[in-house]
């Protein structure tokens, strides 16, 4: 039997909000002349689901003690 644990067992929450990549920017480069690509970011939240989503965490025991379950 397979004792270890799944890999969600008692991870650290997820951050409620998170910064992804949202396209480029591009900005002149007094340096060497021409233009840049820059990467622009925005912050979004969380939205999948925070609880375990194992079907049969009830009866796997390599769920029990995790606080997701």
């Amino acid at each position: 039997m397979d004792t270890s644990k799944h890999g969600c067992f008692n991870r650290k929450a997820f951050k409620k909000r998170l910064t992804v990549p949202n396209g480029y920017e591009h900005r002149k480069n007094s340096v060497v002349g021409g233009t840049a690509a820059v990467l622009k970011f925005k912050t979004i939240p969380f939205v999948m689901s925070m609880e375990c989503q194992h079907d049969k965490r009830a009866t796997d025991p390599r769920c029990d003690g995790c606080k997701w379950r």
